[in-house]
């Protein structure tokens, strides 16, 4: 026993001796990192912590240091950090041995304060116990918490919330106490808002009327025309009405008064929808359709083929229907030369010369306002004027009145018939115009009898010799049988020829109206007239200044539309042209919006259709006549309520032709 505690203690000496003599070699730090490159903290709030590792692990000294580069920002020790105020700092560790670092990047963030969600406040309500339920939507603002839970405390029965903060009430049974109703809202982060409002409930309403659309006239329109509608409607409650339009036209429009206006560019039905909505913004509505027609053109009738003489006049009233616009103008697109129609009235006026003669085509168009327009084509045939028939009786003598009147420088056909077979076959006949009063005469022309002699035709022309028939005169058609030169003229007739207007010359009397008669309150005055040719109008026509083909018609017209009846007066043929404008019809100055003025224009024409025309200007001031005026000549007052119109017409008896039968 002695023996072994004494190798022990030999042992352990021997090993104290051998450390003292033998040296330690140190180990060198090569490194060091952390376990977080970054690191978020809050200011003020919970620090964060950074753990070091130095290599080799045996290192002789491990020993660091720590720093901030913003301490203000965050403080560490031994890898502790503690964040003070929002903003980034560095924290760096660094060792003893080497001084070798590593870096995180420590960033705080500021304090988040908790805030409470809030309900905006909630007005006391009004509902009627019968009502089929009542609703109420919570406005919240949200705090810091994002989701809200909702719920009521001293609701009332079938009062509820839903999670989107919506209070139904679903049945109200009865008038009830002013319930006290509390809305709360809960936030994830345990933080609440509370609102309270108090919920009355009364009794019912009476149910409010509200207007009515009635009706929409007129429910027709045509293209291209305004369109002006009138929507009535039924006040309710409210008298405050307001007009509008659904799914109509861009440019269909209504007004306050519920006019609506529209110019339809289509034909169809239009569908538009009126509402009206009253004072308290109850409203109805009605459909309506508007039937929009075409624009329809106007038409032609039918224009058969005409015939027109060589000379003579020819005239043709063209008839047309109007489409969809009234108003009409004619014209021909297509004519011959010289041919008119008037625009308004669609009279054709022609009259044919000799190098038209055979067929001309004509087209006449009528176009109405709006453009649209139809067109009639047709001929006319241009033929030889018809021929001047001169009977024949021998030995008898002329059996005819005298014919015409013909117009001078124009040509006719003539036609001479015998009967009883009294021309021996073989005979030349012969006519010829005879101007008995200035002594010349017309070449003799051969007709040209038929099979069996009794109808002979032939052409005479008042031109030649040129310029001597031209004046009002009255010349004969001589017949011969034979030869020209020994056989006697066994036959004329008298014949107009007329070339100049007829004439004529007025007495004219203006006397106020008898007050008994006129209206008292639109006196006037009254006019006669008389020509002054009647007296001595001695000729075997009615003439009144037109000693050849006399007076055709004549008429005068009083232009004034304040009379209560038609003023004017026309006669038939012939002589006296008198007349009177009853009282009342030329009113003074200031009477019934009168303006004292009077135009009357007078015409007469004669059986060839020359015409004289003047037109008189009456002016009356508030007593009397002012003036009397004429378009072509000064009127002479008489000084006895009369005045003359003297033309200069000369009225020489018209001369005859009768040679006798040789």
């Amino acid at each position: 026993m002695k023996k072994l505690l004494l190798v022990l203690l030999v042992v352990t000496l021997a090993s104290f001796l051998l450390v003292g003599c033998i040296p330690t070699v140190p180990v060198a730090v090569t490194g060091v990192t952390l376990d977080q490159a970054t690191m978020a903290l809050t200011a003020g709030g919970a620090t964060g912590t950074l753990v070091e590792t130095v290599v080799p692990a045996d290192a002789t000294n491990k020993t660091v240091t720590w720093s901030s580069s913003a301490p203000a920002v965050a403080t560490v020790a031994n890898g502790v950090v503690t964040p003070l105020t929002a903003a980034t700092t560095t924290i760096t560790v660094t060792t003893v041995d080497g001084s070798l670092t590593a870096t995180c990047e420590v960033t705080v963030e500021a304090a988040v304060i908790p805030v409470a969600p809030t309900i905006t406040a909630i007005p006391d309500q009004v509902v009627y116990w019968d009502e089929d339920g009542w609703t109420y939507q919570v406005a919240v603002t949200l705090g810091t918490g994002t989701t809200l839970t909702y719920s009521l405390i001293g609701a009332p029965v079938s009062m509820g919330i839903s999670s989107t903060g919506l209070i139904t009430w679903t049945t109200i049974l009865d008038v009830i106490a002013l319930p006290e109703v509390t809305v709360k809202v809960l936030a994830n982060d345990g933080l609440f808002d509370e609102e309270t409002f108090i919920v009355e409930v009364r009794e019912p309403l009476p149910i409010p009327v509200g207007p009515t659309v009635d009706s929409l006239l007129p429910l027709d329109a045509i293209v291209d025309e305004a369109y002006v509608g009138q929507v009535t409607a039924t006040a309710g409650d409210n008298a405050t009405l307001t007009y509008s339009l659904i799914g109509a036209p861009g440019d269909m429009a209504i007004s306050a008064t519920g006019e609506i206006t529209w110019t339809p560019v289509a034909d169809g039905d239009q569908v538009v929808t009126v509402e009206v909505t009253d004072g308290a913004a109850l409203s109805d509505s009605k459909d309506f359709t508007i039937v929009v027609a075409p624009r329809v053109a106007p038409t032609l009738a039918d224009i058969a083929n005409q015939i027109a003489y060589y000379g003579e006049a020819f005239t043709y009233q063209v008839v047309a229907t109007a489409g969809t616009d009234p108003v009409l103008t004619f014209s021909l697109p297509d004519k011959p030369t010289m041919m008119t129609i008037d625009a308004t009235t669609g009279i054709i006026s022609w009259t044919p010369i000799a190098a038209q003669l055979g067929y001309n085509e004509v087209t006449v168009k009528v176009t109405a306002a709006d453009d649209l327009f139809a067109e009639e084509t047709f001929i006319i045939e241009v033929q030889e004027p018809e021929a001047l028939v001169i009977d024949i009786d021998i030995p008898d003598a002329y059996i005819h009145p005298t014919k015409g009147p013909i117009v001078a420088e124009d040509c006719y056909d003539i036609v001479v018939t015998f009967s009883n077979n009294s021309i021996t076959e073989g005979q030349d006949v012969w006519a010829r115009w005879s101007d008995v009063t200035g002594g010349v005469n017309g070449s003799w022309e051969p007709l040209t009898g038929n099979a069996d002699d009794t109808e002979f035709t032939g052409e005479i022309c008042f031109n030649e010799p040129v310029g001597v028939v031209t004046e009002c005169d009255l010349i004969c058609i001589e017949v011969k049988v034979g030869t020209i030169c020994c056989d006697p003229i066994i036959y004329s007739e008298n014949i107009i020829v007329d070339s100049i207007a007829p004439c004529a010359s007025f007495t004219v009397a203006i006397v106020d109206c008898d007050e008994d008669v006129c209206d008292p309150d639109a006196p006037g005055a009254s006019m006669t007239f008389s020509t002054t040719c009647e007296d001595i109008c001695d000729v075997p026509f009615d003439c009144c200044g037109d000693e050849c083909s006399g007076v055709g018609d004549w008429k005068f017209v009083l232009d004034d539309d304040v009379c209560d009846g038609p003023c004017d007066t026309e006669g038939d043929i012939g002589c006296p042209i008198t007349g009177a404008f009853e009282c009342g019809c030329l009113l003074y100055d200031g009477e019934e919006g009168s303006d004292g003025v009077h135009v009357i224009d007078v015409s007469i024409k004669d059986n060839v259709g020359n015409e004289f025309t003047d037109t008189w200007t009456l002016t009356f001031d508030t007593d009397s006549l002012v003036s009397f005026a004429s378009g072509s000549i000064t009127p002479h007052d008489n000084g006895d309520g009369t005045w003359s119109l003297d033309y200069g017409c000369t009225w020489d008896d018209c001369e005859e032709c009768f040679p006798e039968v040789e």
